[in-house]
């Protein structure tokens, strides 16, 4: 019996040690007690994928609009091509940004600056199974974002080419508004004391 008892110790012991080593090694990693929270994102990522989803015509017309655009695939596939807006009209003279989920706090300073010239945000990824779309429209509910900014479409890089709109390729380098690309197309001037 005493042998039992010291197996039984040994392994609670090493347990408890091993889940201490890990969530030391991985802090970003949940415990038990977040699988309600992650359950509850899941569930809002879904039903933010079916209340923001739009069509191409209506991506189309985003676009022409001024809708900002958000490629949320991860770098390496924006950097092989991604959505060319400029081709279809934008008139804010931006390009798409890439923005993965995991990378919004990244980004928070280009997208609270694209905020004051966009009314509405178009967020697309891979395909229609793909998450990554509507896991940045929840990501970015959480920074402040409304929802009614906020536009899915959902068809994502499959649709793009299914529906043979234009592409670009190479990095995401759009630095902010420094360069005065918005101001610019809106007929500001470079230097302040100058008249348009």
């Amino acid at each position: 019996m005493m042998t039992v008892l010291r197996v039984a110790l040994l392994f609670g012991v090493s347990a408890a040690a091993g889940a201490g080593w890990m969530r030391w090694r991985h802090p970003d990693l949940p415990w038990i007690e977040d699988a309600a929270k992650v359950s509850e994102q899941l569930s809002a990522v879904e039903q933010l994928k079916q209340e923001l989803s739009i069509s191409v015509d209506e991506l189309r017309e985003l676009i022409e609009q001024g809708a900002a655009v958000l490629d949320a695939r991860e770098p390496g596939d924006f950097e092989d091509a991604h959505l060319d807006i400029e081709q279809m009209g934008s008139p804010l003279g931006i390009p798409v940004l890439n923005v993965p989920p995991s990378a919004v706090e990244d980004n928070i300073a280009r997208l609270e600056e694209l905020k004051g010239f966009a009314d509405t945000f178009v967020l697309y990824c891979n395909s229609q199974t793909c998450t990554l779309s509507a896991e940045l429209a929840y990501e970015l509910l959480q920074v402040g974002f409304f929802k009614d900014q906020l536009r899915l479409y959902e068809p994502g890089w499959v649709g793009i080419e299914q529906h043979k709109l234009p592409v670009a390729s190479g990095p995401d380098d759009w630095a902010g508004l420094a360069g005065g690309e918005i101001g610019d197309q809106m007929g500001a001037s470079a230097d302040p004391g100058e008249e348009p």
